[in-house]
Order: C-alpha cells, then sequence, then structure tokens
C-alpha cells in the first residue's frame, strides 16, 4: 500500500514603504514595533523570516514597463529566537478574523502613538522573548514600563508644577546649612522629583481603569496585589523592610510577574483602540490566559 503525505506552508510578506528616505533604523524600528503588536494578537514572540532590503528600481524591456526591484538580504540576530511549533487559529487570543474590522485602526494607532509606548512595549517584549532571564529582572522591569508609560503620559504628577514649585523652593530652603553638599544634592534631587506620583498611585489608577472582573482574573483575585509589588520592588531596589510582611517570595514573585504582563497586555491592546469588552472577554475566556503559568 502506497502512502502520501502532503505539507502546506502559507507565508506572507510585509512592505513598509516610507513617505520619504530612511536610515535603515528607522526601517529596523518600524519591523520591531510591528513584531511586538503581532506578538500581543498572537500571544508568543514574533520572529522575521526574512527581510530584503530594495536597492533600487529599473525598467526592462518585456516586462509590461512595470518597475523591476532589486533586493539584498538584510541578516540580522533576533535574541530569543528558537524553533517553535506552529501555531494554529484557536490558540491566537486575537487571530485576524476577530479584529479584521478594527485593524486598519489599531495599525494605525499603534504606530502613532509608537513613542509613548515604546518603553513599556518594549520591556514588555523582552520579558516574553527571553524566558531565561531571572525572575527578579522580569518583575522590576514590568513595573519599570508601567512607570514610563504613566510618566509618557503625563499622568504622573500630584500637583501641577507651578503649584509644586514653591513647595519645591520651601524645601530645598529648609534643608539645615550643616548638610554636606552631595548630602544636599541627593535631597534636592529626592524634592525635585517629589511631585511624581509613588508606584502605589500608579498602579491604583491603572487597575482602576480597567474592569473589576478582569482585575479579578488578572490577580487570581488577590486583593494584595498592589501592596504586595510595591514592598516588594521597594524591597529589590532599596533593601527597604518596612513592609517586610508583604515583601513577595520567589513564588510569589513568579506569579504576580505574570500577573503583570497580561496587566501590560491590556494596556497596550486598549492604547491602540481595541474595544474593552472585547479585550475583557478574550482575557477571561481564552486559554492562553486561562492556562497561563503559575506558582499555585
Amino acid at each position: 500500500m502506497t502512502h502520501y503525505s502532503m505539507s502546506m506552508t502559507y507565508n506572507e510578506s510585509l512592505r513598509i514603504a516610507p513617505d520619504k528616505p530612511q536610515s535603515i533604523e528607522w526601517y529596523l524600528q518600524a519591523l520591531f514595533r510591528f513584531r511586538i503588536l503581532l506578538s500581543l494578537l498572537v500571544g508568543r514572540p514574533v520572529h522575521l523570516k526574512r527581510v530584503q532590503l530594495c536597492t533600487g528600481t529599473e525598467k526592462k524591456a518585456g516586462f509590461g514597463g512595470k518597475p523591476i526591484r532589486h533586493y539584498v538580504d538584510l541578516c540580522l540576530r533576533q535574541v530569543g529566537y528558537r524553533q517553535e511549533k506552529d501555531i494554529l487559529t484557536p490558540e491566537m487570543p486575537f487571530p485576524y478574523p476577530l479584529l479584521s474590522g478594527d485593524w486598519p485602526q489599531v495599525v494605525q494607532t499603534w504606530f502613532g502613538k509608537s513613542q509613548s509606548l515604546d518603553t513599556l512595549a518594549g520591556l514588555f517584549f523582552g520579558v516574553l522573548v527571553d524566558r531565561s532571564i531571572p525572575v527578579e529582572f522580569q518583575f522590576l522591569s514590568l513595573i519599570q514600563g508601567i512607570e514610563a508609560y504613566h510618566r509618557a503620559h503625563g499622568d504622573d504628577a500630584y500637583l501641577p508644577d507651578k503649584d509644586y514649585e514653591p513647595i519645591k523652593r520651601a524645601l530645598v530652603e529648609a534643608i539645615p546649612p550643616n548638610v554636606n553638599p552631595d548630602h544636599r544634592e541627593a535631597l534636592k534631587s529626592k524634592i525635585k522629583y517629589g511631585n511624581e506620583y509613588s508606584l502605589r498611585k500608579r498602579l491604583e489608577i491603572t487597575v482602576q481603569s480597567i474592569p473589576e472582573s478582569l482585575v479579578t482574573d488578572i490577580t487570581n483575585g488577590n486583593k494584595k496585589f498592589i501592596a504586595q509589588v510595591v514592598a516588594t520592588r521597594n524591597y529589590l531596589t532599596h533593601r527597604d523592610e518596612t513592609d517586610k510582611a508583604n515583601v513577595l517570595d520567589f513564588r510569589g514573585m513568579f506569579d504576580a510577574s505574570v500577573s503583570l504582563k497580561v496587566l501590560t497586555e491590556f494596556v497596550l491592546l486598549r492604547e491602540v483602540g481595541m474595544p474593552v469588552d472585547k479585550l475583557c472577554k478574550v482575557m477571561t475566556t481564552h486559554s492562553r490566559y486561562k492556562n497561563r503559568p503559575r506558582i499555585l
């Protein structure tokens, strides 16, 4: 008996054509940003199979007057690249049919907001790609991304700058004259940034902007989530033991990092215009989120 087998592969390409000539760095940044967007939507890191640069065009007889493009291959190292099994449509949390009506707006908004989302998206992608980095690094990177997101959006101050200025001036003038210069500069630096929201405040704002049902799912119903994240960050960066009871151990930090990843995904996808009700439905029902890694 003769047995036959057949394997079919479908490849898609993307052409990036800016309105005016750009440097190679511009193209690489555009590719990197698009990779992050696709990674958010399919639920795992996306890598490029082939990158070609168009070096010029010419018209040749016999081709109907159409321009013939000349290409060269660009070889680049992609950090964290690994050969993985093909992903099927049901495994993607946001397959194209689910967002086809929103897709043009999503892409346009993603690149339109790229600068204000770059740090949050870049740190998130770095954690997503390199699964071998220590849990402490993942935890701190995700928190840094959330802080950067708030700073970039201006949602970061207790008072308007003009109202804080006299307070800052009074605090600087109150530093005793016998404080040594190095200590004085350190105190002035703390006062300078004293009007910025604390990490606790930023997390509270972020969590309050998300439907409660999804918050419960993201944090596994942990009412101490924010307090534990803040205490653990303070302990890791300052060895601050004043709230030692809330400092997470390895297991707790791992689970908190997974929760922060989902929180970051929600923020990024909401920023590009994905409807909140659609996000909530997917993030509370899709297997990628329901079966996300946890150390219970």
